[in-house]
């Protein structure tokens, strides 16, 4: 089993890219909101470190995600800057596409035809009909996804898949009757799944 960084690993990990001093000053300022549980993984340690270059250290875990997505969902390529899209539609395109993921379990999103999927395979086209296709298409080009070759992506880390994912669900989840049918589905004998 592995087990999490400690503070002092996180400290280490983080004086990589941030320098002794601030890596130490992020570490205490996670741990002076409660928040010293997200520094116990390398990958959310890579989105704090990215966050904590930009000078702004989050106060609560929905604002760390909140920043890591800014950072990661904006286009930098001038020639990309016309098929970027608006905001809201983007993040509601990478959520569809994200609660897709992990609500069936799939591994990647791919562009094939059906008679070449293989296990763990969502096909792009199905999350088309959940959000505008060219949304979803630009999302999955940007940092939020990684890609394997140009026909399969998925989210680039796993906790914001899981936030975008919650805000999606929650904003399609819009009267009792569709809250309770989406919370009955996240649970299994009183139990939440672990997928």
């Amino acid at each position: 089993h592995l087990e999490p960084f400690d503070n002092d690993d996180a400290s280490s990990f983080l004086s990589a890219s941030l320098g002794a001093e601030r890596a130490k000053i992020v570490v205490e300022h996670f741990c002076a909101r409660e928040l010293s549980a997200l520094l116990g993984n390398p990958q959310t340690l890579e989105l704090i470190a990215r966050v904590a270059r930009t000078g702004n250290l989050p106060e609560t875990r929905s604002k760390l995600f909140e920043s890591g997505i800014e950072l990661l969902r904006g286009e930098y390529r001038d020639g990309k800057g016309d098929v970027e899209p608006a905001k809201e539609a983007g993040l509601d395109a990478a959520g569809a596409a994200c609660a897709c993921l992990i609500l069936t379990g799939n591994e990647a999103i791919v562009r094939k035809a059906s008679a070449n999927l293989v296990e763990g395979e969502l096909k792009l086209v199905e999350i088309i009909q959940l959000a505008g296709g060219d949304a979803i298409k630009a999302m999955l080009g940007t940092r939020l996804f990684k890609a394997d070759g140009a026909e399969r992506f998925c989210y680039l880390h796993r906790r914001i898949g899981e936030f975008l994912a919650a805000r999606w669900l929650a904003k399609q989840a819009d009267t009792p009757s569709k809250r309770r049918r989406l919370f009955a589905l996240f649970h299994s004998h009183g139990l939440v799944p672990a997928r």
